[in-house]
């Protein structure tokens, strides 16, 4: 019995002092999937679609649905793609919005994960415009652009050039 009583104090105390001086800061940051990230999105950055609307998303592509929703502005958004480290939305018939989450070169112990959010405004390829911004995976915008692998830098590229290719198809299919 006095074996237990040693036991379970020393279990505590280690418990205690393996809390202490820690912030959130100085954790390493945990290894989010796609899913998990955009549920977590500030809704500050895509104000059109409630959390709702993104779990729906979500739920609707599982079942093999079309993942359309009624947006916040009366409108109809569409999760177009969902991957293991993508997705695609069609916010509305004016702006794209993709998601792709990306390894840093060098991790550090608050990053481990950097989160790229490319923004397509503009229904055609000509006049259309793509903002790259990046955030760790706790959504703190980082400053300027992060130190990514070869392979992300041509993941990011071919987003690029696939929007333009995107628009252009969409174009000739409404006519």
């Amino acid at each position: 019995m006095r074996y237990l009583g040693v036991l379970l104090g020393l279990l505590c105390t280690l418990s205690i002092s393996g809390r202490e001086g820690e912030t959130t800061d100085s954790v390493a940051s945990p290894t989010l999937s796609i899913r998990e990230v955009f549920k977590q999105m500030p809704s500050s950055l895509l104000p059109t679609l409630s959390e709702n609307n993104r779990l729906d998303m979500i739920d609707f592509i599982d079942s093999k649905l079309k993942a359309e929703v009624d947006n916040l502005l009366g409108g109809k958004s569409e999760m177009t793609a969902l991957s293991g480290d993508s997705i695609s939305i069609k916010v509305s018939d004016a702006l794209r919005m993709t998601i792709l989450l990306l390894k840093p070169v060098q991790t550090t112990d608050s990053i481990s994960q950097i989160i790229c959010v490319a923004q397509t405004y503009g229904t055609d390829s000509i006049s259309s415009s793509t903002k790259f911004e990046y955030y760790t995976n706790k959504w703190v915008k980082t400053d300027g652009t992060p130190f990514i692998s070869e392979a992300d830098n041509k993941r990011i590229n071919t987003l690029n050039l696939q929007t333009i290719v995107n628009w252009n198809d969409i174009i000739l299919k409404k006519d």
